[in-house]
Parts: structure tokens; C-alpha cells; sequence
């Protein structure tokens, strides 16, 4: 099984490959970290291709998934930062890559994907538990955002610049590339500001965002070898939305939230070596090494009106700093003709600084000031091995194994004088089994152990929901999973089609519930981290697509079962759609000699219900779904330029999603211009 060409291709220029016309032939390298066709890859994976993103007119990386097979958008009231689930599991439960490499977080909410999207290539997606191969936070899935040129691909920079008339708000960008021997180089920048979201009851307030960046990356080539040096910084700021009801409920006189801050930026480090000798077993090694720091500042507000005469307000404002240091050593082998192994150790330090300034107010007057401070970390180390084996000219058997080495403290509080310290050892396992049956089908057959482990603000920081505090609790468990998964692939001249069924079993689920006597908490109103359920998951992807010369129809289809089990609630009403969907057309033809396409999409989602748990018993959420139109329109006026028209939401309808607090905005377009050179 000698890959050393591909591997070639990959190491020395650090990119993706990335040629073919049909999706099924895609090189797509997330799935097993080696280089394998979309066709043959044994997990449930989805890609954004270049060409998909180059038509797009979104400003946000959250956007460009919507209606990939298992993925829902949550935007917790954060117009401008909105995060990814995956198959219904939360969006901390994800793990988002950049390049490769993992862009982490210890927050509730999950990863903000604060990645300039004017920079992207293409974005390879595994749906489903990767943490054999990507670590903790992979449990629910991998989005693995690429930003490098794809391999042998000519250079080349680009000026776009894009309107969105819901916000009034606009995108202007600059990336640019070059060479020079065996140099190359890129930079570039940009800037995104929009104003309110309008929808079609009016502008929703505190809706606001903003973020802008730049990056740079330089690349040594010679013989065998390549060294990459890249720097990116990002700059975000975000108001957030509070519902109505939450905001105003009595005797609540007014509740705010706003995130002013929430940056990164990251400095990276990476070596290959592709052994070019093909009587050698040992085939190539990769290097990466990062530091990525996070800052964030998140203020609260609420106003409560206890009697007429009493009036109470809490002002609490965060401030924090997270520091990850992390590296990666992969080597490639080809132990025989029939058999590869790849072999790893990764490491990753966090490190979490965090203030908080609370102040109380008495009917307008200052009745206490106070400040917290804390200081932990979480280091976690892993081995991971896979082999792949050829079992004849049709089966393929991949197994997989990570080993995890986990060790933490909180080393400085202001809240307690005691050092905690926690630590955990761990062992996770992968098997699939792919059948070529014939050169357009593939079935696929596999199992994948998840594992995460909790973060530092549930083992020792906590966190505020308003104005209770959440406490820390160093005992807890990690999170596991077992997800089995059978799929099929067909291919033809005109047709593909994509298919998994999945079930999953997820134990020890941490969240935040209320304090007893016996949790020892700070006040008897707190809450308290601990591992309180379950969820059994079961669904059906399906991705098919037919093409000829001048059209293409399209669909994506997910139905999905959850059932979860926590605080006495046991329910298949879990707040996640069953049904999501989208059903396209697009037509190819020519406008004054040019290049023109014409799209119409319909998204849909089903009617969804969610069982809580409350104080006084069990209540149910409901959302009624939605099914709304789109469409686009992309004319390219040489090689060099191109025009991309979305006006979406036709209908002007209003809606959202059942995993989204802010309403989508009504009937608006979205304008796009690029320039390439």
C-alpha cells in the first residue's frame, strides 16, 4: 500500500488535495489523517468545497454548513458567534480544527468559530465521535476548517467585498499569495461590520457584531522537507440577545448580557518530511506545534424589584484569558504492500486566568463591591495508533486506539485555600470496515468509542447563570460514548449518493442543577456541576445529488431520534429537530457570452418539542419549524471576476430553528463581488 506520492503532495506544500469533479473522488485527509477518496473513507464525513465557498455570500463559518446531513446551527443569543451541533449533541461536545489543529474552549456554550471566512478553502466535517484520533473534544464530531491553498494549485490573491441588506452591515477582504524559489508566502486581512438583524416583525434589538483580523504564513520548501511559520489574529465583539420573557418576568425589571471581547490569536510552528525511498517502511513525519491565546471579557446585568420600595441591582463582569500550547508528531508507515499505519502523540496545555468584579446596588447607591480571582490548568497528553489493512481487493479493516493521560490543578483561587488537583487515564478504541463492491459502490461498517473529559470551569472555576453562581465540582466524570454506523456510497456519471444510518449511547452528561446541603455550596440559591444523565441518539443521513451539463438537483436529508435522561426527566421530546432538510436546484448557462448560475433552495425543519425539568415539576417547549426559499444567482465575468446575488428568505416568513434563540431575518439580499489575480 504505497501512498508516498499522495503523502508527498500533502506534506511538502502543507495543504489539501483537492481536483476532482466529482465529490466522490475528493481527497479528504480529517476522516483517518491520511489521504483517502470521499468514496472509500470508512466515517460519516460531508465536505465544503472550494467552489461552494467561493459562491456563498454568508459572513459567518457557521453558515456555510447549513444543511449538511446531522448539523444544526446554536447561537445562544449571539448573533455574531454562532457554534455547530452535531447529530443533536451540544456545541461543546465538538471539536473544531483550524489547519489541522484544535481551537479550544472551556465554555458552556461551546466553540465560537472565530475564523475569517473570507480565508477559507474548504471544510472537511466528521459527523459522529473522533476522538481516537482528535482527542477529547471530538466526542460529538470534527469540523476541520482549511484556510492553505489546495496542493498544486496555482497561486493566486483575492479582493471580495459583500453587502447583507437584513443588517445594512458589510465584509471587505484582502488575501494575498506569492512565491519566490522555495518560498512562499501569504497574508491578508479583513474587516466585518453589521448592524441589527431585521426581521419580518422588525429589527431585533442587541443583535449588533463586529470582528476583523489579518493573518500571515511564510513556507520553506527543499527536497523532502518543508518548515511553515503562520501567525492569525482575530478581534471580535458581540451584543447578546435575551428573550423577552426571560428579560422582563417579574420581578426581573431588565436582565442584559454583552461579550465586548472575544479575540484569538495563534502563532504556529510545523515541519514534514516525506522519505521519498520506496524500499523504506517509514513513509513521512509530521510536526506541529501552536500557541493560541483566547481573550474574553463577558458582562452581565440584572435589575430585580424585590418590593415597591426595594430596588437590587448585580452587575458582574468577567474577565478571562486562555492559554493553549500544543503540539502534534505524526509518522506515516507502510508496514506491507497491503497494510499502513499512522502513529501519534499529541499534547495540549490550557490554562485559564479569570476575574470577576461583582457590584451591588441598593435603590441607586453601591452596597458592596467584590472580586474573585482563579488560576487553573488542564494538561493532556495521548498516543494515538491506527492501521489500515487491506483484506483482499474489497474489504478494508481500519482500527484505531488512543490512550489519554490527563492531569490538572487549580493552583491559584480566591474563593478557596485549598489546591485542587484532578487527573484521569483513559483508553478508547475505533473499528470500521469498508467493502468495495464494485468501483461506484461502497458500503461501510464501524464503531467509535467518544470520550471527553470536563472542562476547567466545571472542574474548578465555575461560572454565573445570571445572577447564581454555578459551582466547580472536582469529581466529576468524564463523558463517554459508543456510536455504530452502517453507511452506503454510489457514484456514477450523473448520480451520487450518500447514506448512514447511526446509533449512539452517550453516559455521564454534565450539567448545572440545583445545590443540596450535602454539595457544601457558596449560597443555598447556587447551582452545582455534576453528571446527571444520558442520551441514546439514532437517525438516518442521506446526501443525493443528480447532474447533467446544464443542471444539478440536490438534497440533504436528516431524521433524527434523541432520547435523554437527567433530573427524573426520561424523554424523547429533547428540544432537537427530528426532521431537517434541503431540496435544490441549480441551472448552468450563459449571460452575454459569460458564465451564469441560477439557484433555488427550500430548507425546511421539523416541529420539535423539549421536556425541562423546573423547580416546580416539568414543562414542555415547543417550536413549530419552518420551510422557507431561497435563491442565488452567480455570474463570472472573466476568470478574474465574479458577481454572487442570494435574496433569501423569500417568503418574508418568520421563524427559527428549534436550537436557535434569535429569529432568522426576513426577506433580504445578500451581495457579493470577488476579484482574483
Amino acid at each position: 500500500m504505497k501512498t508516498k506520492s499522495l503523502l508527498a503532495l500533502f506534506l511538502l506544500s502543507q495543504s489539501y488535495a483537492f481536483a476532482a469533479d466529482n465529490i466522490m473522488e475528493e481527497v479528504v485527509v480529517t476522516g483517518t489523517r491520511t489521504d483517502k477518496t470521499y468514496q472509500q473513507n470508512p466515517y460519516s464525513i460531508s465536505l465544503i468545497t472550494s467552489e461552494m465557498i467561493e459562491n456563498n455570500t454568508y459572513d459567518q463559518l457557521a453558515d456555510l454548513l447549513i444543511g449538511t446531513p446531522g448539523i444544526t446551527l446554536s447561537d445562544a443569543g449571539q448573533a455574531g458567534q454562532k457554534r455547530i451541533r452535531i447529530r443533536g449533541e451540544e456545541a461543546r461536545r465538538m471539536a473544531l480544527l483550524v489547519d489541522g489543529q484544535e481551537f479550544g474552549d472551556h465554555r458552556e456554550v461551546g466553540v465560537p468559530m472565530l475564523v475569517d471566512i473570507t480565508r477559507i478553502q474548504k471544510i472537511e466535517i466528521i459527523r459522529g465521535p473522533a476522538s481516537v484520533l482528535y482527542g477529547p473534544k471530538a466526542m460529538g464530531g470534527v469540523i476541520n476548517v482549511i484556510t492553505r491553498p489546495e496542493a498544486g494549485a496555482s497561486l493566486k490573491s483575492q479582493i471580495s467585498a459583500s453587502y447583507n441588506s437584513s443588517t445594512e452591515g458589510h465584509i471587505i477582504s484582502g488575501n494575498f499569495q506569492g512565491s519566490k524559489k522555495n518560498v512562499y508566502w501569504s497574508f491578508g486581512g479583513f474587516d466585518n461590520d453589521q448592524g441589527l438583524r431585521n426581521t419580518p416583525d422588525g429589527e431585533t434589538e442587541n443583535t449588533l457584531y463586529s470582528s476583523h483580523g489579518y493573518h500571515g504564513e511564510v513556507q520553506y520548501r527543499v527536497g523532502q522537507h518543508s518548515l511553515n511559520l503562520g501567525y492569525e489574529n482575530f478581534v471580535s465583539a458581540s451584543v447578546i440577545y435575551v428573550e423577552p420573557k426571560l428579560r422582563f418576568t417579574p420581578p426581573f425589571l431588565d436582565f442584559t448580557i454583552d461579550s465586548p471581547v472575544r479575540n484569538r490569536n495563534k502563532l504556529r510552528l510545523d515541519y514534514g518530511f516525506v522519505n521519498f525511498n520506496s524500499n523504506s517502511h517509514f513513509s513521512s513525519l509530521k510536526i506541529d506545534a501552536y500557541q493560541q491565546k483566547s481573550d474574553r471579557v463577558f458582562n452581565t446585568f440584572l435589575s430585580v424589584k424585590l418590593t415597591p420600595s426595594f430596588l437590587l441591582d448585580t452587575s458582574i463582569d468577567t474577565v478571562s484569558d486562555l492559554v493553549t500550547n500544543g503540539f502534534n508528531l505524526q509518522s506515516d508507515w507502510d508496514i506491507f504492500e497491503t497494510s499502513s499505519l499512522i502513529a501519534g502523540i499529541q499534547w495540549v496545555e490550557d490554562e485559564i486566568k479569570q476575574e470577576r468584579f461583582r457590584t451591588l446596588e441598593t435603590n441607586g447607591r453601591i452596597s458592596s463591591q467584590t472580586s474573585s480571582f482563579d488560576d487553573a490548568d488542564l494538561t493532556t497528553a495521548a498516543l494515538y495508533v491506527q492501521t489500515d489493512i487491506e483484506l483482499g481487493e474489497s474489504f478494508n479493516l481500519l482500527a484505531g486506539l488512543r490512550s489519554y493521560y490527563i492531569n490538572g490543578a487549580l493552583s491559584t483561587s480566591s474563593s478557596s485555600t485549598v489546591q485542587l488537583d484532578y487527573s484521569d487515564q483513559h483508553a478508547i478504541a475505533s473499528l470500521a470496515l469498508v467493502y468495495k463492491l464494485s468501483d461506484s459502490s461502497t458500503f461501510r461498517l464501524n464503531s467509535s468509542q467518544g470520550y471527553i473529559y470536563p472542562s476547567l470551569l466545571n472542574l474548578a472555576m465555575g461560572a454565573f447563570a445570571g445572577s447564581r453562581y454555578i459551582n466547580p465540582n472536582a469529581e466529576l466524570k468524564p463523558e463517554t460514548s459508543i456510536t455504530y454506523e452502517l453507511g452506503y456510497r454510489y457514484k456514477s456519471n450523473h448520480t451520487t449518493l450518500d447514506i448512514t444510518g447511526f446509533a449512539t449511547n452517550a453516559d455521564d452528561y454534565i450539567d448545572h442543577v440545583s445545590c443540596l446541603v450535602d454539595d457544601q455550596c457558596l449560597n443555598s440559591r447556587d447551582k452545582i456541576y455534576k453528571n446527571i444523565g444520558q442520551a441514546d441518539t439514532h437517525g438516518i443521513e442521506l446526501a443525493v445529488t443528480y447532474q447533467n451539463q446544464a443542471w444539478e438537483v440536490y438534497s440533504q436529508l436528516t431524521w433524527l431520534k434523541r432520547k435523554k435522561k437527567y433530573e427524573g426527566v426520561d424523554t424523547w421530546d429533547s428540544g432537537v429537530p427530528e426532521i431537517t432538510g434541503q431540496l435544490g436546484g441549480r441551472y448552468t448557462s450563459q449571460l452575454f457570452g459569460k458564465r451564469l448560475n441560477i439557484g433555488l433552495l427550500g430548507r425546511f425543519e421539523g416541529h420539535t418539542k423539549e421536556q425541562i425539568s423546573t423547580r416546580r415539576g416539568f414543562k414542555v417547549e415547543e417550536n413549530s419549524g419552518y420551510a422557507v426559499l431561497d435563491t442565488d444567482l452567480s455570474y463570472y465575468w472573466n476568470k478574474q471576476t465574479s458577481f454572487h446575488l442570494t435574496i433569501a428568505n423569500l417568503t418574508d416568513k418568520t421563524y427559527h430553528s428549534a436550537t436557535e434563540n434569535l429569529d432568522a431575518a426576513g426577506r433580504h439580499l445578500r451581495l457579493k463581488a470577488n476579484y482574483n489575480f
